[in-house]
């Protein structure tokens, strides 16, 4: 199907090597993952996309955030995985690494 100029939000119903197809109320099929440079995802079939059209693609802007089991402070990051594995960046310069601090 050919993207319209609607963006919009979807749920991921394929994914590989960095692209992905959503089913919404548009459906976009071989869309691009946009990232900070220096990092690479590969999104769970599942997740909720935000999509935006460009041209004959679309761009997936991201992935509409879950709550944590340990809350975030502003400014804090946190980098995660599906099977659990977690670094968190914290104000007062600790690392974290699966809860541990390193």
């Amino acid at each position: 199907m050919e993207n319209n100029s609607n963006a919009g939000f979807g749920k991921v119903s394929f994914s590989k090597d960095g692209r992905i197809n959503t089913n919404g109320a548009v459906p976009f099929v071989n869309a691009q993952m946009l990232v900070p440079y220096g990092m690479a995802v590969a999104v769970p079939v599942g997740e909720n996309t935000f999509m935006l059209p460009v041209g004959n693609t679309a761009l997936c802007m991201g992935i509409v955030q879950k709550p944590f089991a340990t809350p975030l402070q502003a400014g804090e990051i946190m980098l995660y995985s599906s099977g659990g594995a977690s670094i968190v960046l914290k104000n007062d310069g600790k690392v974290l690494i699966n809860g541990r601090e390193v």
